[in-house]
């Protein structure tokens, strides 16, 4: 089991890398990790329920060590999807707040879980048997973290728990990373949301600047393509003096068009083609 575990763990790390690497945005890539992992672990589940473990010693560092590195990339990816539909639009203020409350919520779970925090990162073993064996589960302890779709083939009482543990740390990280990228832009020479001494200004729609952007980055014209989406974004958002919003859905929305789905773009060609032909008379 172990063995197996350890490949698939293995592979999937070189997928996810992988993934980022070539994502279009941030969402689509975190989309992408998403359902890489969960794939990931319906194949570990599977293995789990028609396999047995050859001692209670190799069970419990499955459910303490292995299977948590797993979901707890689940669970990572699955807030990330969740802050990125919900991060508020508008000034890097109400952006930073929304991010401090994510701060907060990994804050608190730590405060309720203090002692199991300190009992895993402390490396003891005195408890482990009631924790992580799936025949020594008592109710009273499945009932803190109780999930009513838990397959008990596959989850003991406290798996989740360091699952969780784990992806609160890195969400952590995360959200402090992020904090400091909006300090930086309020704290820059070029600020998004209050710079306007420059006269040039996008005047069609953000829509159509979306598109034409998804478009650059596509043929490649910026960088040879290796600019990833998010960046091109806000270079043309500080040099236009617009805010795009979540152009994410903004994509989906022109990707989703029953007709015409390169409309700015068709349109454009026209324009140039008239003028062309204008100048040819």
């Amino acid at each position: 089991m172990q063995e197996f575990a350890t490949k698939l763990y293995n592979n999937l790390i070189s997928e996810l890398e992988e993934i980022r690497l070539t994502g279009i945005d941030e969402f689509n890539t975190n989309e992408a990790c998403f359902n890489a992992i969960q794939l990931a672990l319906t194949h570990l589940k599977e293995k789990v329920i028609h396999s047995t473990f050859n001692t209670d010693v190799e069970e419990i560092a499955f459910f303490k060590i292995m299977k948590p590195q797993f979901v707890s990339l689940l669970l990572y990816y699955t807030a990330l999807l969740k802050m990125h539909l919900a991060l508020p639009e508008g000034s890097i203020k109400t952006k930073r707040k929304s991010v401090l409350k994510g701060i907060e919520r990994c804050k608190k779970h730590y405060l309720k879980n203090k002692s199991f925090y300190e009992y895993f990162n402390a490396d003891a073993t005195f408890l482990d048997h009631a924790y992580f064996l799936r025949a020594k589960q008592h109710l009273l302890l499945a009932l803190e973290d109780f999930h009513p779709d838990a397959d008990p083939r596959f989850c003991t009482t406290h798996d989740y728990k360091v699952s969780k543990m784990l992806a609160n740390t890195m969400l952590r990280n995360y959200f402090e990373k992020k904090l400091k990228e909006l300090d930086d832009i309020q704290n820059s020479q070029l600020p998004l949301n209050t710079i306007k001494e420059s006269a040039v200004h996008w005047t069609a729609s953000k829509t159509d600047l979306t598109e034409l952007i998804y478009a650059l980055h596509e043929a490649g014209c910026i960088n040879n393509g290796k600019t990833d989406i998010k960046k091109l974004a806000t270079f043309f958002e500080s040099s236009f003096n617009v805010e795009l919003g979540d152009y994410y859905r903004t994509y989906l929305d022109i990707r989703y068009r029953k007709t015409g789905r390169t409309k700015f773009l068709d349109n454009l060609k026209n324009k140039l083609s008239y003028r062309m032909d204008q100048d040819d008379e």
